[in-house]
C-alpha cells in the first residue's frame, strides 16, 4: 500500500508560511515516501484547487466586520492593529 507522506509533506512545501516539514516515521518504507516529498511538483491550478477545498470559515472578527461594514469608527483601526500583532 503507497503512503501518503510524500503528497502530504509535498503540498506543505508549497505552503510559503510553512517554513519547514518535520515528519516522522516508524518503518524505512514510510521515511522512505516521506524524504520522496521533495519530488512533489504541484502546478498554480491544483494548488488554487487545494486552498480552495480546505479553506477554513472566516474567524470572528472577520466576519463581523464584513457583516457590519468597515467604516466603524476606531473599531477598524484595532482590529486590523491585533491582526497585525498576530
Amino acid at each position: 500500500m503507497k503512503e501518503q507522506g510524500a503528497d502530504c509533506a509535498g503540498l506543505l512545501l508549497h505552503q510559503l508560511d510553512v517554513p519547514s516539514v518535520i515528519v516522522g516515521a516508524k518503518r524505512s518504507e514510510q521515511l522512505a515516501d516521506n524524504l520522496a516529498s521533495i519530488n512533489v511538483r504541484l502546478f498554480e491550478e491544483e494548488l488554487a484547487r487545494l486552498d480552495q477545498v480546505s479553506a477554513l470559515p472566516a474567524e470572528y472578527t472577520d466576519w463581523m466586520l464584513e457583516r457590519h461594514g468597515r467604516e466603524c469608527k476606531g473599531g477598524a483601526i484595532v482590529v486590523q492593529r491585533f491582526r497585525d500583532r498576530h
